[in-house]
């Protein structure tokens, strides 16, 4: 699978299940231009890569590869770590 499949596959998920037009508005491109890049007609630009894993919590090595689990969820732990990390930062800034 290309890696044109694999963002149509994202878009076309049940975790994520959004139209082009939804899709490319979330990602802030133009919806021709999804269509493009799903058609394999263009190739993805990396800052719309590294956008598509941001906003849907897709792993990007998947999304380059096709290596991997579609998508990168944390776990309960990590959570609780990350949000700990973070009250200590601003606890820091006051």
């Amino acid at each position: 699978m290309m890696e044109n499949e694999r963002i149509r596959q994202v878009r076309e998920s049940g975790a994520v299940a959004l139209s082009r037009k939804e899709f490319a508005k979330r990602i802030c491109i133009d919806v021709k231009t999804l269509e493009s890049i799903e058609q394999g007609t263009i190739e993805a630009r990396p800052w719309i890569c590294r956008t598509i894993c941001r906003e849907f919590s897709v792993d990007y090595v998947w999304l380059m590869t096709g290596n991997g689990k579609m998508f990168h969820f944390h776990s309960n732990t990590e959570i609780r770590q990350m949000k700990q990390s973070v009250e200590k930062y601003l606890c820091c800034m006051a």
